[in-house]
């Protein structure tokens, strides 16, 4: 143990003996050593040189890891608190041995889509297929606020939109889709349509933001997810806008099918829900 540590801290251990075990080794180390928030830090700087020397790009798509090893350091942090009587040895054996120390282990947790995005290589994202419990949920944020809407859990998101505790500037157009796909899956249509416009109201009201509200674009846009979903039955978000990426990148194109612009630039389409001039709504948009 104190060998890696070294060879870890130093730079030098080969890139063949950074494993998975390895990985857990040092989480536990480092949370027995310091606080979690420290332990973090330390874990974070140490891998971004190790992988640096040994070639491994920290990007997007490979190196650093920000919500796994927040997860890693979370779970060693419980094991550690499970065991207090014991050695650092002891256990690690005992780790080694449980079930929570598999690799895929964060499966439990989390989707495959949100845990290998790219956000998730670069942010703390909370778990989406699981709930961590709020103790280490709490301990997992490291006293940091979301920078990403994308960093809540589709609960904790829809909690903070409706107590309207959510950052506006985390309110963008994919949290706004994301918004009408939480609601439409838990309420349905018709009902999850009405808690929408009247959640949404009371949301730009409390920020001081109520121009910024359309009664005819909101309703339209939650026709447009709907029948995405309809088509795209998916169990996670980041999923359902990998299969519908055209909700994000032409989302104005979709609309544009079913009015046009001069209806929805009026401001009785602002006050007040009008149909489509073109095409109805359970016409599959795309």
């Amino acid at each position: 143990m104190e060998d890696l540590i070294k060879k870890f801290e130093a730079g030098i251990l080969p890139r063949e003996a950074w494993t998975h075990a390895a990985h857990l080794r040092v989480a536990l180390w480092y949370n027995h050593q310091s606080d979690y928030v420290a332990a973090c830090q330390h874990v974070r700087e140490k891998i971004i040189r190790f992988n640096t020397v040994v070639g491994i790009i920290n990007s997007g798509e490979s190196g650093y890891h920000e919500t796994l090893t927040r997860f890693w350091m979370v779970l060693a942090r419980q094991f550690l608190a499970l065991h207090p009587g014991k050695s650092l040895n002891e256990v690690i054996e005992l780790w080694e041995q449980s079930a929570s120390s598999g690799k895929e282990y964060p499966l439990h947790y989390y989707s495959r889509e949100r845990l290998f995005s790219a956000l998730a290589r670069q942010q703390w994202l909370e778990p989406d297929s699981r709930p961590l419990e709020a103790k280490w949920q709490e301990m997992a944020w490291m006293d940091e606020r979301p920078v990403h809407h994308l960093q809540l859990s589709d609960v904790r998101f829809g909690e903070a939109f409706r107590t309207c505790t959510l950052d506006p500037v985390l309110f963008t157009h994919e949290a706004h889709l994301r918004l009408a796909w939480i609601y439409i899956r838990q309420y349905g249509l018709e009902e999850g349509m009405d808690k929408i416009r009247r959640h949404l109201q009371h949301f730009v009201s409390m920020v001081d933001e109520e121009d910024k509200y359309h009664e005819t674009l909101t309703v339209a846009a939650i026709h447009i997810v709907h029948q995405f979903m309809q088509r795209y039955p998916v169990p996670y978000f980041e999923a359902f806008m990998q299969v519908a990426p055209v909700l994000q990148q032409d989302f104005r194109g979709l609309v544009a099918r079913h009015y046009h612009a001069q209806i929805l630039a009026s401001e009785t389409a602002r006050k007040q829900f009008i149909k489509p001039d073109l095409r109805p709504f359970d016409t599959l948009s795309g």
